[in-house]
């Protein structure tokens, strides 16, 4: 799928979307204290930085927060070295939705459901290219690979270093929301 995604347009990609918002939500009056930005956030994060294959200079973000100080709804907008703008939207209070998007100068990808995708279609001026593959469980896909690399000393396909990545985006975000500021990123 990494393929299709760069198929034609990723070289010169532009503006990236990726929303995920969860099945289940917390109400105002839950026991569950669920952050958005860092819950959900983190999953649209890591999605964006794999299908534009790039790492995050700057971001921008708002939220909307519970007396507790977590947030609820949280957008948030991340420039990334090529130039590429992305935005990112994550709610624990509205319905279902897993969504990614990639536009570049001579077409656009989009996956309706990047959790449960089947088929990914690129669309170009010159026409349209539909990948289909079957359903899979990701949770088993993710412990066959971790019980690869233990037992046979498979490399991680996502090394620590990735999180470590992902992790300082995500706090970038959450800086950027309660500074009102654009806060850069730091990649030591």
């Amino acid at each position: 799928m990494a393929d299709t995604l760069r198929y034609g347009i990723m070289s010169t990609a532009r503006i990236a979307r990726n929303s995920h918002i969860p099945a289940a939500r917390a109400s105002d009056n839950s026991e569950i204290v669920a952050i958005s930005s860092r819950d959900a956030g983190c999953y649209c994060v890591s999605a964006l930085r794999y299908a534009l294959d790039d790492e995050p200079t700057h971001a921008a973000a708002f939220e909307r927060a519970r007396d507790n100080g977590t947030d609820f709804d949280f957008s948030g907008t991340l420039r990334f070295r090529s130039g590429a703008t992305a935005h990112l939207v994550t709610s624990q209070r509205k319905p279902f939705v897993a969504s990614l998007e990639i536009v570049g100068e001579s077409g656009r990808v989009a996956l309706p459901n990047f959790f449960a995708a089947t088929e990914v279609t690129v669309r170009t001026r010159a026409g349209s290219k539909t990948e289909s593959f079957p359903s899979v469980n990701r949770f088993a896909l993710q412990i066959t690979h971790f019980s690869d690399c233990v037992l046979n000393g498979t490399a991680l396909r996502f090394p620590p270093e990735d999180a470590i990545r992902n992790t300082r985006a995500l706090v970038a975000l959450k800086e950027a929301a309660h500074s009102g500021m654009v806060v850069g990123l730091d990649h030591g």
